[in-house]
């Protein structure tokens, strides 16, 4: 038996159980032996003593000299707010291929909204700028390029598919506490929230509107959540080859947006900020159904 070992061996006999499940927690969410050392300073080799002895798999070295670190586990189960809200953004403006990608590409005024996923994902991946050359509507864009089969085959088991432009479906595997993040993900990636000016024999109105567009499963799904919590008589419309969906007025927009956005941790900053100022100039105390 090795020194190192005896010395990983008496290390991790004297080493404190909340410290123990730190180290599970952090080797598992994809940092390395020496990176977990920087933090509690604790010897690598009794890290990686630890993550087995608990019955964890430790990486390989090619795995841990890969570029980029992220939690590749971040999907395995959709249990958090953060983890519903990715999987309704990825369904609406991401998409899986290879096998092994997962892609996002956004305006790049929305760059900071890339920034948010990789702090969830607890990552270090670089996001690379695309200019003007028309391939992204003529604009500026950002793209998140990320390479993990493990994450990739648990989006695959949550219903994501690679090409899913016409063939995309609500996933089965939130559970109903999470699925208003999952929606707002949803109009985060494939919806609208806008104020509309209107004039009627004169007078000016101004009204928001919120809606999202889709095929026409994941659309239709959205239309029976909404009126589950909200009276209103709009349905679903096709539209060319997708469906879409919107409620416009003052009560039950500023509902719907209140359902979705109110107390959320995550979501894109630019829609959020067009509802609360309308909510501030329109409403005080807008009703929030359960």
């Amino acid at each position: 038996m090795t020194h190192c070992y005896l010395l990983a061996m008496r290390t991790y006999n004297q080493t404190p159980l909340k410290t123990e499940q730190k180290i599970i927690s952090l080797y598992n969410s994809g940092l390395s032996s020496v990176q977990i050392q920087q933090k509690l300073g604790i010897n690598p080799t009794t890290i990686l003593y630890i993550v087995k002895r608990n019955g964890f798999s430790t990486r390989t070295t090619k795995q841990t000299s890969k570029r980029y670190t992220f939690n590749e586990r971040f999907f395995e189960r959709i249990n958090t707010e953060e983890k519903a809200y990715w999987l309704g953004f990825i369904l609406a403006d991401g998409c899986i291929s290879r096998g092994k990608d997962i892609i996002i590409v956004l305006k790049k005024e929305d760059r900071k909204h890339l920034e948010k996923f990789i702090e969830n994902i607890n990552g270090n991946n670089k996001i690379q700028e695309i200019k003007n050359n028309g391939g992204f509507n003529g604009i500026d864009a950002v793209r998140l390029a990320i390479r993990s089969q493990k994450m990739y085959n648990d989006l695959i088991k949550c219903g994501i598919t690679e090409r899913k432009s016409l063939t995309a479906k609500v996933p089965s595997c939130i559970p109903e506490n999470f699925i208003r993040h999952f929606w707002r993900g949803l109009v985060d990636g494939d919806g609208h929230i806008c104020v509309v000016n209107t004039q009627s024999n004169g007078h000016k109105y101004t009204h928001l509107e919120v809606g999202l567009c889709g095929t026409k499963n994941v659309v239709y799904e959205f239309e029976n959540y909404t009126k589950r919590h909200i009276n209103t008589i709009a349905k679903i419309r096709p539209d060319k080859m997708i469906w879409r969906f919107s409620i416009g007025g003052k009560e039950n927009a500023i509902q719907l947006c209140s359902l979705l956005y109110d107390d959320s941790v995550v979501s894109l900053d630019r829609k959020l900020k067009i509802y609360e100022q309308y909510k501030q100039i329109n409403v005080v105390n807008p009703r929030h159904p359960s």
